[in-house]
């Protein structure tokens, strides 16, 4: 079994990399879809947005998840949340720093 450090880190490196494809394609959207002057912006928006949070949930929860209630390993599952937000918060000051200087 690998360490909850090393799953945190690899579930935050997940959610980092899904989550700059999608601002890519936020940024992108005028040139990839065209302007969008009616209500489907909003709903095709939102809907990316939900799908977005299911698909983070899964990354960072499923793994958890699984070992929580099947497995009956509370106390791992709850380290590997707590190191993935851990390095999600360190990727964001890593963000910040960047955008700073």
């Amino acid at each position: 079994m690998k360490s909850p450090i090393k799953i945190g880190l690899i579930q935050a490196l997940g959610l980092g990399v899904y989550i700059s494809i999608v601002a890519s394609i936020i940024q992108n959207g005028e040139k990839l879809f065209g302007p969008i002057n009616n209500f489907w912006g909003p709903i095709l928006f939102l809907t990316l947005f939900s799908f977005s949070v299911l698909i983070c949930g899964f990354i960072a929860l499923g793994y958890p998840v699984r070992l929580f209630w099947i497995k009956k390993n509370p106390d791992l599952a709850i380290k590997i949340v707590a190191y993935t937000t851990a390095f999600l918060f360190i990727f964001l000051l890593v963000i910040f720093g960047f955008l700073l200087f």
